[in-house]
């Protein structure tokens, strides 16, 4: 009896690996949905590394709101850097009055085919903090609330 439960334990097992695997491989798509960004100035590089030095979060207070005032250039510089640190990809911030759009393509590099997880979403600004709209993974639209939970 106990090792018939081991069996169905390592069973269960190997279908969550195998449904957890075909599911990262739907959510892969061919291209990007951002296009790769020309190459910023030695000048922007040098600004985005200057501003990440002094801007910190664990140099903050916890719990104090922090209001940031950048352009839609500067997000997007600080934005890719940040992807560069701990990822391939690009990402692309599209500022509106009271809404922003941010879409990020991520490479994956295990994947030799040149698959991309492309995210999209919406934000709008709430009272406290922005909240999801609109989120859209690999094509697939998603409930707002769950991302913003996530």
């Amino acid at each position: 009896m106990r090792r018939s439960f081991k069996i169905l334990l390592w069973l269960l097992a190997l279908m969550v690996v195998a449904v957890l695997a075909l599911g990262t491989l739907m959510l892969l798509d061919r291209q990007p949905i951002v296009p790769a960004d020309p190459v910023a100035s030695e000048a922007e590089q040098a600004w985005v590394r200057q501003w990440l030095a002094t801007n910190r979060p664990r140099a903050r207070q916890t719990g104090k709101r922090i209001t940031l005032t950048l352009s839609e250039r500067e997000a997007n510089l600080i934005l890719n850097q940040l992807l560069d640190q701990f990822s391939q990809g690009q990402a692309v911030v599209r500022l509106e009055a009271g809404r922003a759009r941010l879409r990020v393509s991520l490479a994956m590099p295990w994947n030799q085919l040149g698959g991309f997880v492309n995210m999209d979403l919406a934000l709008v600004v709430g009272y406290q903090l922005p909240y999801v709209l609109t989120a859209r993974l690999a094509g697939l639209p998603l409930p707002g609330a769950l991302v913003q939970t996530v």
